[in-house]
Order: structure tokens, then C-alpha cells, then sequence
């Protein structure tokens, strides 16, 4: 249930944008895979542009395979509103004393600063980053996937104004081409810029209470079924401060691109908006009996206003979910981790919209490294944990 249109036509809408931004995107560093066509099914994965592994990118393979198999749109989600993990990847080292893993950067590090915003800070360790990759795995690995890689990174990297979240994708997107893969790439920092994702916006804002105390209690029910004693999985509780009430959006500027939760109050007038340090702004909201599309339209060229002036307005992980599951596409293809916290925004869009969510499907595949390991049974890690414990709780 939407108050501001019919899930029909905020679905059409946000598919037409969703492909012209898939289009646009894809077609600035590759062919086309293929068709797109706002008459095909959407077939949909995502994750952040990391350098992650196969575990994650075996989910690429599998959206090509249906995609073709039948005749449907199959676009990856670039999950660029998130932070870096890391500016550096482990590799692992075969000297004579044992093999070990440790980080070789790619750039320097920084705090809380979305992909979309990050660009190169040192250009020369960005560069010289193949090489050392290549140099470090030499012993273990002859022909190794960064010798193509990475001057596909370096040669994207202008192409995608310097940010090098978009570079990396850009590169392994490519590399997909070669191996067949026929997918559209849409980084969802554009997805989040259309009127459909603004309207999505104003629906929780519009309902901002709600939806506060459906996510908590949905949360709550979660951690008690599965037996969850952290207060941080698989996300933390939304907060309220005073009168302001946390929702799972982010909030930050172009001037100012750290990441900050966002917060929203009710007042006469519409909604206010804030980070609970800098920002405060005010959005006109209709009336509760307001009803339908032509209630929005000055709170739409509000939110146009904004976006032009530098505010960014981002989903978290569960409203990511909600809105690429119910919005954009017919099946969305996760991993293991968002496969566990999708039971979750099951509850939410159930009881929020008041909708069945649509499936999902939950992939992940294992490579091991070419390095042989010491045989361990189940008995001999019962007895570390037995001993680590120990350890813990009795060093004496």
C-alpha cells in the first residue's frame, strides 16, 4: 500500500529510469550485452565495487545465465553509497618458513566516505598496485588476473571522473564481457538521483512513525527467533533522539561527504530532516487526507533542489533491499549475508506496504587458493576452541 501512487506505476516508471541509467552507464566503457527493453523481466543482483571474491562474483555468472535463459533485463546494482571495506586486499605469500596472507593497498585509507565520493588520493600507489599484486602471488599463482585487470582499472579510471569504485567495477565488467557474460551494470548512487527513488523517499517519510516501530519490532522478533544477542545484527535498532526519529537512510553532502544516519520529524508544515550535527533542512509533505501523485509535486522539486545543491540522500542495506526487491526488479539474486537479513526486510515490507515480497534467491560458490594446507579434522578445531576458551576464561 502506497499513499503517493500505485505500486504499478511507481514500478514502471522506476524501471524506465533504471534502464536509461543502466544504458547510459554500461555503454560508456563497453558494447552492449544485449537488449534492454522496458517489456522484459528485470533480473537483478548488487553488491559494493569492491575486488571481492568468487564467492560473490560467482552471483554475476548466474544473473547472465537466467538472464539469458529467459529473454530478461539482467543488471548488476553498483552498491556505491557504501564505504570501503578497505583500501587494501589480502594476498597470500609462499615463503619457506609458512604460508600467510597479508594486505598489499591500493590507496590510502579514509573514513566513513562513500565509493561514489572517493577518488584516488595516491596516484602512484594506485598505479604501481598490479604489480605488486603480481609480484607478491608470483610463487603460488603463474598467470594471475590482475595482469589483465588492472590496466583495465588505470584505463577506465578518466572515464569514471577518478572514482575508483566505479573504475574497479567498470574493469571487472569488462573482463565479465570477455568470459560472455551478457549483464547491464547501473551504480545505484544515478538510481538514487530518479523521481522514482525520490517518491519511494517521500513514502517513508510520509510515514516515518511506521515505519520507526515496524523495523524495531520486526527487529526484535528476528533476533529473538534466530537468537541474535548482538545489538548490531544483521543491522542495529533505529534510533530516537528528542522528538527525531531515525530511519535506515543515510544523509551527507558533496562539501561534506561523510557518511551520517538520518533522522526526520513531523511538523505543521512537512517534514524536517537532519544528521543530528550539521544538516537541517525542510521538506513540504501534504496533508494525511492527501492522497495519489499530484500531492507530491513541490516536495519533489524540493528533493531536485537539494540534490542539485550538493545533499545526498542514500538507503541502507535493508532499504536498499526493499526498494530493488519491490521497485526495480521481478528477482533479485543475493549472497549469503544478504540472503540471512532479507528474512528481515520480508517483515518489513509485509507490514509497511502491506504487500507479499517478492522471492529471492541466495547464491555462493567456494575457490580454493592453489596452496596446500595442512590436513585438520572437526576433532582438532573442537579442541582449539576448547583451548582458546579456556585460555579467555581461566588464563591462570
Amino acid at each position: 500500500m502506497l499513499r503517493f501512487s500505485s505500486l504499478d506505476d511507481l514500478r514502471r516508471q522506476a524501471r524506465l529510469e533504471l534502464f536509461d541509467i543502466a544504458r547510459r552507464h554500461t555503454l560508456a566503457y563497453r558494447d552492449a550485452p544485449g537488449p534492454l527493453s522496458p517489456d522484459q523481466p528485470c533480473l537483478m543482483a548488487g553488491h559494493q565495487p569492491e575486488m571481492f571474491h568468487p564467492g560473490v562474483w560467482f552471483k554475476n555468472y548466474v544473473l547472465s545465465a537466467l538472464g539469458q535463459r529467459f529473454a530478461a533485463a539482467a543488471i548488476n546494482l553498483v552498491i556505491d553509497n557504501d564505504t570501503p571495506h578497505s583500501t587494501a586486499i589480502r594476498v597470500p605469500l609462499d615463503d619457506a618458513a609458512a604460508t600467510r596472507v597479508e594486505p598489499v593497498p591500493f590507496d590510502q585509507a579514509t573514513t566513513d566516505i562513500a565509493f561514489e565520493e572517493r577518488t584516488v588520493i595516491d596516484a602512484e600507489l594506485f598505479a604501481s598496485f598490479g604489480r605488486r599484486v603480481r609480484e607478491a602471488i608470483a610463487p603460488l599463482v603463474a598467470n594471475p588476473l590482475i595482469e589483465r585487470y588492472w590496466p583495465l582499472v588505470l584505463e577506465t579510471l578518466p572515464r569514471m571522473s577518478n572514482n575508483i569504485g566505479l573504475a574497479l567495477a567498470a574493469a571487472r565488467h569488462r573482463i565479465e564481457a570477455d568470459h560472455g557474460l551478457k549483464t547491464w551494470e547501473a551504480p545505484l548512487s544515478h538510481v538514487c538521483e530518479t523521481t522514482a527513488f525520490r517518491r519511494f523517499l517521500l513514502e517513508l517519510f510520509g510515514r516515518a512513525a511506521e515505519l520507526h516501530a515496524i523495523h524495531n519490532a520486526a527487529l526484535d522478533e528476528y533476533r529473538r527467533v534466530n537468537r541474535v544477542r548482538s545489538q548490531t545484527h544483521p543491522v542495529p535498532a533505529l534510533a530516537v533522539e528528542q522528538d527525531w526519529l531515525e530511519l535506515p537512510l543515510w544523509m551527507w553532502t558533496a562539501d561534506e561527504p561523510r557518511r551520517r544516519r538520518l533522522f526526520v520529524r513531523q511538523t505543521r508544515g512537512g517534514i524536517e530532516l537532519t544528521d543530528r550535527q550539521r544538516q537541517r533542512l525542510s521538506i513540504a509533505m501534504p496533508e494525511s487526507g492527501c492522497h495519489g501523485s499530484d500531492c507530491i509535486g513541490l516536495a519533489l522539486e524540493q528533493l531536485d533542489e537539494l540534490s542539485r545543491a550538493g545533499l545526498r540522500l542514500r538507503p541502507r542495506a535493508l532499504a536498499t533491499t526493499m526498494f530493488a526487491r519491490l521497485v526495480l526488479s521481478d528477482l533479485f539474486l543475493h549472497g549469503i549475508g544478504g540472503g540471512k537479513y532479507d528474512q528481515l526486510t520480508d517483515v518489513i515490507l509485509r507490514r509497511f506496504f502491506a504487500v507479499e515480497p517478492p522471492e529471492f534467491m541466495v547464491l555462493t560458490a567456494t575457490t580454493h587458493l592453489p596452496i596446500a594446507m595442512p590436513s585438520v579434522t572437526a576433532d582438532d578445531l573442537r579442541a582449539t576452541e576448547l583451548r582458546l576458551r579456556r585460555l579467555e576464561w581461566n588464563p591462570e
